[in-house]
């Protein structure tokens, strides 16, 4: 028999090597972060006990010890804690809408959560499991709830590396998929949980967890926020159907297409500087700054601000829409002369509703793609929001100076208003709503400040400030100043500032001018190399129609070869490496990612028979559906 010496030190060494193979980063991590022990910059604040025949930690300043000496008791307390039921620790993954705001293809799955969603049923299987905070106590709940991968979060180092002793990750890594977010901030702890959540996403319906007392609820908080903000539960496959199709028809009938990877217009832009101006609550405090730098500054504004530039008697240079609804119709209908845009240069998005699109000249309009790239090398633009996309923008175009107005992405700190006084959607956030139920949208979190330590946003906000911070780290050149003048959210590399400061009193070049260089850096047809890619989209419309026929045919035998059947139709639907399956693969995945986290959970809801074959029939008939769609939009290309 091993004594107790020997015992933690082969677990060590062996959770050290299962760790340098697998999680080479976490492994380094433990290295500093030893080297720094034993040079005695830092000090060891913890300490591993064998008392009362059980391992324990002891907190070495106050002599305290985390499992009260009796880890044994307490561990068994935490075991029975943890059970499979759907309402209690746990994330609920689901996005329930009212019925009739549903769109047919999504009909099914709503019954099958009317029919067999009973959330005072178990689960049958508990697939995917979260501990918040490392311990003793891992391998025994395993042994209870045998999930398939565990997401392990441990802020703290060195509570970690002490669990290397007595807890064999080596061995649980034999019978699951473990993921560390061990010691991270917070965009390396998303980056983490973003894959655990990818990873065999359709398990993703209950997400059990476990929290130890002496853990932050602060990872917690944020892993909730990655849930509520995972696109398949914002942007419905109707959306990305009318983001893929609308610039079909507008290439149709020549309307042009900005070249937005263009060097002569790159070369123009580097040159001047612009105000990106959005329909943030600070942008009303900052109005009277905007029209003194009028004639410095290209002013650039989203639609969403027109009625408060109008109000202001302040003319934009560049106006950019990136909205795909009808009622965003109503930034433009707000304006009282229909002559204020008459100068202005509008960069759309490709997908704006053609109601707005006809208050308009085709000489005004300037196109670019967003989410598709007909236009071969013209670029094309992802974002969350017309913030950000517009922030795109002024950063592919390479603007010298930038000076961003408005783009908050956070509350007023005192009415708790996610928008400026004029912007049409404007809603006030209730503070007190439940905190275990957050929403996408009407929920408060807490992030970094511009002018400020801390501000109140939402899940929403959170993800244009992290786009935004990606696009400055992807795309920022040395020469380029950015300045963000909104008493919002910090990003990060962009310089906090209350003012404008420039030296020229006018701008580099005239607005005619500049409208010079966009007619020069445009396209208003198809050439016959990106015809022959919509003939090559309407072929794999036909193959993918097959990959569904086949689905519609399987025999399955159980559950099990059901959900088999299921996750290779979502492989052959989705998955797809050349540039022509884009447009599938975003569709197809953002729906089926809707309706199986209903369908999954029907197969793994205990005390219930379901009708397997009926699922099937709806399934299918709910994609052809969508097949049908794309082939009435691409057909005729």
């Amino acid at each position: 028999m091993l004594d107790i010496n020997t015992y933690t030190q082969n677990n060590f060494n062996n959770n050290i090597l299962y760790l340098q193979k697998h999680h080479y980063n976490l492994y380094q991590k433990i290295l500093e972060y030893e080297n720094q022990i034993l040079n005695n910059n830092l000090p060891e604040e913890f300490a591993l006990d064998y008392i009362n025949s059980c391992f324990d930690i002891v907190e070495l300043s106050t002599e305290r010890y985390l499992y009260a000496k009796q880890s044994s008791k307490l561990i068994e307390i935490m075991k029975k804690s943890v059970n499979f039921k759907k309402n209690e620790n746990v994330f609920e993954t689901f996005k329930i809408l009212d019925k009739s705001s549903l769109r047919p293809a999504y009909n099914f799955a709503f019954e099958l959560f009317e029919k067999y969603g009973d959330k005072t049923k178990e689960l049958k299987h508990i697939y995917k499991f979260i501990f918040f905070g490392s311990g003793l106590h891992l391998e025994q709940i395993h042994k209870k709830v045998a999930a398939k991968s565990y997401l392990i979060v441990e802020d703290n180092i060195e509570l970690f590396r002490l669990s290397l002793f007595t807890t064999k990750y080596f061995e649980l890594a034999k019978e699951a998929q473990l993921f560390f977010a061990v010691d991270c901030d917070n965009n390396k702890f998303d980056t983490i949980a973003k894959i655990f959540l990818e990873k065999n996403f359709y398990y993703n319906q209950y997400i059990k967890f476990f929290e130890s007392i002496s853990h932050s609820e602060n990872k917690l908080k944020q892993f909730h926020t990655l849930v509520v903000s995972q696109s398949h539960l914002n942007f419905f496959y109707t959306s990305i159907l009318e983001q893929y199709t609308r610039p079909l028809n507008y290439l149709q009938n020549n309307y042009k297409f900005i070249n937005l990877n263009s060097n002569s217009l790159k070369m123009f832009c580097k040159k001047q500087s612009a105000i990106l101006v959005a329909p943030g609550p600070s942008l009303d405090k900052n109005i009277e700054l905007i029209n003194n730098s009028k004639e410095k500054l290209f002013i650039v504004a989203l639609s969403a601000t027109l009625s408060t530039l109008e109000n202001a008697n302040i003319q934009p240079d560049i106006v950019t829409h990136f909205d795909g609804f009808e009622r965003s119709k109503t930034h433009f209908d707000k304006l009282q002369n229909k002559n204020f845009l008459q100068n202005s240069i509008l960069l759309f998005s490709a997908k704006t509703p053609q109601s707005i699109v006809n208050m308009f000249t085709k000489e005004q309009i300037f196109f670019f793609e967003s989410g598709t790239n007909y236009k071969e090398g013209f670029g094309e633009l992802s974002a969350f929001c017309a913030g950000s996309a517009t922030y795109l923008i002024l950063m592919a175009l390479k603007f010298k100076n930038i000076y961003l107005i408005g783009l908050d992405l956070a509350l007023d700190e005192k009415t708790l208003k996610t928008h400026c006084a004029s912007y049409s959607y404007s809603q006030k956030i209730n503070e007190n709503e439940n905190e275990n139920v957050l929403t996408f949208r009407d929920s408060i979190i807490e992030v970094e400040g511009n002018l400020q330590n801390i501000v109140k946003s939402t899940p929403n906000f959170k993800l244009s400030i992290d786009a935004i911070n990606e696009i400055t780290a992807g795309l920022k050149e040395e020469y380029q100043k950015i300045y963000n003048i909104s008493n919002g959210a910090r990003f990060c590399n962009i310089e906090p500032a209350n003012s404008i400061e420039l030296k020229s009193k006018k701008k580099n070049k005239s607005l005619k001018e500049s409208k010079k260089y966009f007619q020069l850096n445009c396209k208003d047809k198809l050439s016959s190399k990106e015809q022959l890619f919509l003939s090559q989209i309407f072929e794999l419309i036909q193959t993918k129609k097959t990959f569904i026929v086949n689905f519609s045919t399987f025999k399955h035998t159980d559950i099990a070869s059901f959900e088999k059947s299921l996750i290779q139709l979502e492989n052959d639907l989705c998955y797809c490496r050349e540039r022509v399956c884009e447009v599938f693969s975003i569709l197809f995945s953002n729906y089926l990612r809707y309706v199986y986290g209903f369908i999954f959970d029907s197969c793994n809801t205990k005390d219930i028979t379901i009708d397997l074959n009926t699922i099937q029939l709806q399934l299918t008939q709910s994609l052809l559906d969508i097949i049908e769609k794309l082939e009435i939009h691409f057909k005729a290309r």
